[in-house]
């Protein structure tokens, strides 16, 4: 029989060949029980493709493509709206902590390949016992192929609750407005004491 040795020279056993065997078994059976609790998040990807969203690789980032502003009593076929001629894209990045002092941001920005009128709204909120509460808002619209703003929340020192982001974004175009609305995942933030 060959000689097996770890690392320190330390025999390896049968039986922790056997444990390590076994390892994938229980990483699947683990998954197979939080699946159903994935399932029924409050934020599911379904919500991306019912607010026009496309999830790209980066977890911490959404996107979508800004689209015609749906006419008015316009029919369930026309929900089918064209795309911005600028190729302009929205983008929102989850909430994230910041210091001195502490604070909650959020970032949302509009590109396009050409210049086009930019106007883009985004607003950090927290949940709170009475419901979602805007805590900073941030905008800014010019004529540009590119624009950011980034909402602030007021100081936040010592809490710890579910933060989000929500943006809107317009190009107008030709006569055109061209629009999307981004919506971030909650995400737990335990804010700094000082």
């Amino acid at each position: 029989m060959a000689d097996m040795t770890g690392r320190g020279g330390r025999a390896v056993t049968w039986r922790s060949i056997a444990v390590l065997a076994a390892t994938p078994v229980l990483v699947v059976g683990l998954a197979g029980t939080l699946m159903p609790v994935l399932a029924s998040s409050p934020e599911p990807d379904s919500l991306a493709a019912e607010l026009g969203q496309s999830k790209d690789n980066d977890p911490e980032r959404d996107s979508a493509v800004l689209t015609a502003r749906p006419k008015p009593g316009a029919s369930a076929a026309a929900q089918q709206q064209p795309q911005s001629p600028a190729n302009c894209r929205a983008y929102i990045d989850a909430p994230k902590l910041t210091y001195r002092p502490a604070r909650v941001v959020v970032k949302a920005e509009s590109r396009c390949a050409d210049r086009a009128w930019l106007e883009v709204v985004a607003v950090v909120e927290s949940q709170e016992s009475t419901g979602w509460r805007n805590r900073g808002r941030a905008s800014d619209a010019r004529r540009a192929k590119s624009i950011s703003v980034e909402a602030l929340s007021d100081v936040c020192g010592g809490q710890r609750r579910y933060w989000r982001g929500r943006s809107f974004h317009k190009s107008i175009e030709a006569g055109t407005e061209y629009v999307a609305r981004l919506r971030t995942p909650q995400k737990w933030i335990g804010c700094p004491v000082g």
